[in-house]
């Protein structure tokens, strides 16, 4: 008989490989302190897993200014007494980079190299544990969403997305960004599916976000 004592891991597994939200997320609110696992690989890293009101992309707060309530890197009370955050973005059209769509989205890839008998050899698989957990997806080096050129050479990516330059152009952007890229999917099925909670955004409390589809971008609340 089965004693249920991997539930945790088949769990852990499902949210992230079916329903294709962050499998660690202590606070859900959508985001993840680590990388893998439909994590920060694939939307910005949360700064404090314990508060469901922290995080990158949210707006509203009533957390002191001591507090990164966006996870941007900015806190704390400048000179003249108002609140970084405030001084520095407030008005400074501050918005999320998002994409829908399939593999292609999401930068699906399987390294050549583990491919060609010629080539195998053991260092080649250091770190496909990390390409296996992100569903051999690189978000993280793709066009839209690109943030890090972390690939060891298995895979080439672009290392200066949408997302990155939405953060060049506005540094209170920084780790804003959302790839719903779903391997098999088109970005018609996924759209369809976005009550199930693929998608982030709360336009009561969060800043606007561009939110691209393969062919297409526009901006919503």
């Amino acid at each position: 008989a089965v004693d249920g004592s991997w539930d945790w891991i088949i769990d852990l597994i499902n949210r992230a490989t079916k329903d294709h939200r962050p499998a660690v997320d202590i606070d859900s609110d959508g985001f993840s302190e680590i990388e893998p696992l439909r994590g920060s690989a694939w939307r910005g890293r949360d700064c404090a897993d314990s508060d469901h009101t922290v995080y990158p992309g949210r707006k509203e707060t009533s957390h002191p200014a001591s507090i990164d309530h966006n996870c941007n890197g900015i806190k704390g009370v400048s000179p003249s007494g108002r609140s970084f955050e405030d001084e520095l973005c407030t008005g400074s059209g501050q918005r999320g980079t998002m994409v829908l769509g399939d593999s292609a989205t999401a930068h699906f890839h399987i390294p050549g190299s583990w491919l060609t008998a010629s080539e195998l050899r053991p260092e080649l698989f250091e770190h496909a544990l990390f390409a296996l957990e992100n569903e051999l997806d690189w978000p993280h080096m793709s066009a839209y969403t690109a943030y890090t050129n972390q690939s060891w050479g298995l895979t080439p990516g672009s290392v200066f997305s949408v997302y990155e330059q939405m953060r060049e152009r506005n540094l209170c952007n920084h780790r804003d960004y959302h790839n719903i890229g779903i391997n098999g999917a088109s970005v018609v099925s996924v759209a369809n599916n976005i009550d199930k909670g693929y998608l982030f955004r709360d336009g009561a409390v969060d800043h606007p976000a561009l939110v691209f589809t393969r062919s297409s971008a526009t901006t919503c609340a």
